[in-house]
């Protein structure tokens, strides 16, 4: 989730629960956390307005005082989204606020008054207010930590999926790996360091966040990079699945057969998705003409061994993605039969669209590990 767009600040944070669901106090301790996170967001973007006014403070009771002065001032936060984490019992809110509404109540006489009078007079809740801006700074940390962990693991086993080739593809995700290794790096040596002022702890914040937003949105823009980070989110569990294009071939010109060979370390059902440049969904596996989709732990199997697979337009890079459930997939057989040609097709909005609809029909939830994932990638040419 990025700190700012165009149109919004944003906030961000969670609270634990115990038991299955979290309660009405665990949403609210959610929402007022994020709050603050947001406030403590503004008073970082905010404090060049006031350098003048501010310039006889120290700068953690500034951004203190700007903190607080969010929170009681600012009207028109609204809850952006919220999700719950029943694996790791913790709720999470995102609030935003318009960045035009935003603005024009900081610049306001009633803002700058309050912050005045904050650091005036206030002095216990600054104090209160500068633990709780230390407590955002530590969770904001733990947080950029986990996405480094994540892109760290992301890179590895990118490099291990990409083969070489001559296209121009292979060559922007090796680029793509430099940049995660460079920015880990970075992270690493920033972490090594202790005792920082929080001037300086906000600005490194900064950087670091800045940097996992530009890979998060090259990722969210690719259905490749999206479906296999999504792999790494669930690859905790012993359960695992793979799939490669055969002789481990990327490149593939209009007119010739493709092949997958598929595996799995446990009895499952699978089913195949391949996605095309434009976004056009086809589950080529189970199909009308091959409906058996279960699996033996250890067999591997060819999915288009009928040579029904065949290179044509458009033109591009095309992700191949399965799914292995458990459990037979819910909706797969009426899916196969209502479709009007051998494979059912759907056209997806943007890569996340299928990131979230590829495992639809698990009849157990995500949670309890029941489905495994994997995804390959290769690129179709024009007959040369």
């Amino acid at each position: 989730m990025p700190l700012h767009d165009k149109q919004y600040y944003y906030g961000i944070n969670s609270a634990e629960f115990r038991g299955t669901q979290p309660d009405y106090q665990t949403i609210q301790q959610a929402k007022d956390r994020a709050i603050k996170d947001l406030s403590y967001g503004l008073s970082v973007d905010i404090q060049s307005y006031y350098q003048e006014q501010l310039s006889t403070y120290k700068d953690e009771e500034i951004k203190s005082s700007l903190m607080l002065s969010a929170r009681l001032v600012l009207n028109g936060i609204k809850v952006h989204d919220q999700w719950t984490d029943c694996q790791n019992r913790q709720h999470w809110m995102v609030v935003s606020i318009n960045r035009s509404v935003a603005d024009k109540q900081v610049k306001e006489q009633k803002f700058i008054k309050q912050v005045l009078k904050c650091l005036k007079s206030d002095q216990k809740k600054i104090r209160q207010s500068i633990e709780s801006m230390n407590k955002i700074i530590a969770m904001r940390m733990k947080r950029v930590e986990e996405q480094y962990d994540h892109l760290s693991r992301l890179s590895k086993v990118l490099d291990r999926k990409i083969t070489e080739s001559s296209t121009q593809t292979q060559k922007n995700y090796r680029f793509l790996i430099k940049q995660i290794d460079k920015l880990t790096q970075t992270f690493n040596q920033a972490q090594q360091q202790k005792n920082k002022k929080i001037s300086s702890l906000l600005n490194e914040q900064q950087h670091l966040i800045k940097n996992v937003e530009i890979i998060s949105q090259k990722i969210q823009s690719d259905y490749f990079l999206s479906f296999i980070n999504d792999d790494i989110t669930i690859s905790a569990s012993d359960f695992q699945v793979r799939i490669a294009p055969e002789n481990n071939r990327t490149d593939f010109f209009e007119g010739e057969h493709i092949r997958f060979w598929v595996k799995s370390n446990q009895d499952c059902f699978i089913k195949v998705l391949y996605i095309t440049a434009s976004g056009k969904e086809y589950m080529i596996f189970p199909n009308k003409i091959d409906l058996n989709n279960y699996l033996n732990a250890n067999e591997k199997r060819t999915v288009g061994r009928q040579d029904d697979l065949i290179i044509k337009k458009p033109f591009g890079q095309d992700t191949i993605t399965i799914v292995a459930s458990k459990k037979q997939f819910t909706n797969i057989k009426k899916q196969i039969m209502s479709a009007n040609e051998k494979f059912c097709t759907q056209d997806l909005n943007n890569p996340l669209h299928g990131v979230r609809t590829r495992a639809i029909g698990v009849v157990e939830v995500k949670n309890n590990q029941t489905y495994a994932t994997d995804t390959c990638y290769i690129v179709s040419h024009e007959k040369k």
